[in-house]
């Protein structure tokens, strides 16, 4: 029994013995497994069961693998997909890979621990790439509220500075208001002086007030 978490694989194939076999195995390893033989049921089961990898052959009826690849890589982009396949031309591999296949075995399989040790490398690795969008998707909402709330800040400092600026404005309006009301009683008093010279002190206080002012 593997210490991998549990997992539900689904293998498509269309040799009977190659999906019970390869179904028989995985399950003793500790897999959930569901099979399908062709390319049309597997995605059917792919719909209902939301597995956790699959497997799949090339060459089926109604259905073949590379169409099949080319719908998950369209519809579960993150989903790992394995091709089994007993074609063993290069260009089947290639193309196989173009179109999104995590890995590319042929069969026969003689050792099934090399199939398993590939569906355990490609849980992995899914799995890495999970946490890895996981954390970019948990960043970009820190980054987002981060923005949120420094521009919350930013308009409470604004509200602020206009509150500043208006009570500063009616400040300097009172004080304004004062000295050129005590430079109106300052003339008063100077005009009931009955000398220019009496006046002087006086005037040359009007003058600094003005000045102020």
């Amino acid at each position: 029994m593997t210490d991998t978490p549990q997992a539900t694989i689904i293998t498509i194939d269309d040799d009977t013995i190659v999906r019970e076999s390869i179904e028989a195995y995985l399950e003793d390893s500790g897999f959930d497994m569901f099979q399908a033989e062709n390319g049309r049921k597997g995605l059917e089961l792919i719909k209902v069961h939301g597995p956790d990898l699959v497997l799949v052959d090339l060459r089926m009826p109604e259905m073949d693998g590379l169409e099949v690849l080319a719908e998950v890589t369209k519809s579960w982009p993150a989903l790992p997909i394995i091709v089994v396949s007993g074609t063993g031309v290069l260009q089947d591999a290639v193309e196989a890979l173009r179109l999104g296949a995590w890995d590319y075995l042929k069969k026969p399989i003689k050792d099934m621990e090399l199939l398993e040790h590939a569906v355990i490398k490609a849980l992995d690795r899914a799995k890495l790439l999970r946490e890895n969008r996981q954390y970019k998707e948990h960043l970009q909402e820190l980054v987002e509220q981060r923005t949120q709330d420094l521009e919350k800040a930013n308009a409470r400092l604004t509200d602020s500075l206009q509150e500043k600026d208006i009570m500063l404005k009616e400040i300097h309006h009172r004080v304004k208001n004062n000295l050129q009301i005590i430079s109106s009683l300052l003339s008063l008093q100077a005009s009931q002086l009955p000398s220019s010279q009496d006046a002087s002190p006086f005037l040359d206080c009007q003058n600094r007030i003005f000045s102020m002012s």
